[in-house]
């Protein structure tokens, strides 16, 4: 790509971020915030199908073989939206040790 009074200013701003150690490590925090947050999602997911099931008078068990769960993390996130049943999926799955 030809080099002009355009692109030099951009190129050289790009340059100067990715030598940037402050840069990097802000990068990586973000990057691994927002994995943890996708992590986070899809354990809410599991939470709001378990707790769907559970109110259909499915067993833990059951549950566990169609979501592909051990039996007892899914008998652990029953037991906790049982003690705090004002809490919502996100919550559960804190407490279930999931986040």
């Amino acid at each position: 790509m030809p080099a002009t009074e355009y692109t030099k200013e951009p190129d050289s701003a790009v340059e100067a971020v990715k030598a940037s150690e402050e840069w990097r490590r802000e990068y990586m925090i973000l990057f691994l915030r927002d994995r943890e947050n996708v992590r986070l999602g899809e354990y809410k997911k599991t939470v709001f199908q378990i707790r769907k099931n559970y109110k259909m008078d499915r067993t833990p068990d059951a549950i566990a073989g169609f979501l592909f769960i051990p039996a007892e993390k899914c008998s652990e996130v029953i037991s906790v939206f049982m003690e705090h049943p004002d809490w919502d999926d996100e919550q559960v799955a804190e407490e279930s040790d999931w986040a």
